[in-house]
């Protein structure tokens, strides 16, 4: 304890007096800057978040709005380590450089630019050439050195701590995502890949297959019936008729969580409907045979005129197959069909 004494004595007795100037012209404008900086990147990363279909999509999405809060964070405490002339000010001040200039350059590397504003190409550019010219500064000016001199200069474990974290954490929640996306493809590739191909010899009568799921079609006129192969994993059956539009979607998916629900339930949501008075009217489990998942049905309110949409989420655990099976229409609830569908549903 003594010893620590008489080392921080010796520190204040030994370093160059620093300058009472006050602040002022390009180091308070550069404190300016930062403030600004900081602030719009705190918001701006608010604004511009896309949380994904998926946990590990949101995961990643974190990233954004943590950094955001961190950078503001860095920011408000340089600008109070030079305005109180701290010892760690000017580490400060290059680091908060040196973390815009590594962050500009993913943006740049990363190669999906906003067409103006701050996502822009032209704004990550001149972000760039700030960020050396504000270190040259920091680095070159007599009025940094008089107000904070080398020897007067010195930098604690928390202020690394800090400044690495600025970066490192966002990039951790990255890291973590993709980890469970790429975990979630591995079991999903591996489930395709022992998957036994359904054909028509597995079929009873009235019964039908995509090679992955086998169901029957409720006794409906259709006008029209295509087949999509979205991927080698996903495929997609669209058939219309005059009471209604009914869609059955296959793939593997091994997360058959509420939350997994939600984000199907997004994702084909029509986007032509989505701006109109809407009312859950039915939600719950559904349980048939070897499969679990979710139903819910959507009433929406569309210039007077009442449209119904069905959809239901059906997993089948020892396979990792899902089906999605969807249905527009005009009619009463009575004439829903998704149900009919998802009860004749077979994964093996």
């Amino acid at each position: 304890m003594e010893e620590d004494t008489v080392q921080a004595e010796a520190y204040y007795e030994d370093y160059e007096q620093p300058s009472q100037e006050s602040i002022h012209g390009w180091l308070a404008f550069f404190l300016v800057a930062v403030g600004i900086g900081g602030t719009i990147s705190m918001i701006s990363d608010f604004i511009d978040i896309d949380w994904g279909v998926n946990l590990a999509e949101h995961i990643m999405a974190l990233g954004d709005p943590v950094m955001g809060v961190l950078f503001f964070a860095l920011a408000a405490y340089t600008i109070y380590a030079f305005l109180k002339r701290q010892p760690n000010a000017v580490f400060l001040g290059k680091s908060y450089v040196v973390v815009v200039f590594l962050s500009n350059l993913l943006l740049l590397l990363n190669g999906e630019f906003a067409s103006s504003g701050i996502g822009s190409i032209t704004q990550i550019v001149r972000s760039l050439a700030w960020a050396v010219i504000w270190y040259l500064f920091l680095s070159q000016s007599a009025q940094v050195e008089r107000i904070f001199p080398h020897s007067y200069r010195r930098v604690t474990a928390f202020d690394w701590t800090m400044v690495v974290g600025v970066l490192a954490i966002p990039l951790a929640l990255i890291g973590i995502g993709l980890a469970i996306l790429f975990s979630q493809n591995l079991k999903d590739n591996a489930a395709a890949a022992v998957s036994k191909e359904l054909t028509v010899d597995n079929l009873q009568r009235g019964e039908q297959t995509d090679g992955r799921i086998i169901y029957r079609l409720p006794h409906m006129q259709w006008t029209e019936d295509t087949t999509y192969v979205i991927d080698s994993q996903t495929s997609l059956r669209a058939l219309s008729a005059e009471e209604g539009d009914l869609n059955i979607c296959s793939g593997f998916d091994s997360d058959n969580s509420m939350t997994n629900f939600e984000d199907y339930y997004t994702n084909w949501e029509d986007a032509n409907l989505t701006s109109y008075p809407k009312e859950i009217i039915e939600d719950g489990e559904l349980r048939y045979r070897n499969c679990n998942g979710f139903y819910r049905v959507t009433k929406y309110t569309v210039n007077r005129m009442e449209f119904y949409w069905e959809l239901a989420l059906l997993f089948n655990r020892p396979t990792s197959k899902v089906a999605v099976v969807s249905y527009i229409t005009a009619d009463e609830p009575s004439q829903f069909k998704v149900k009919s569908v998802a009860r004749t549903l077979r994964f093996e």
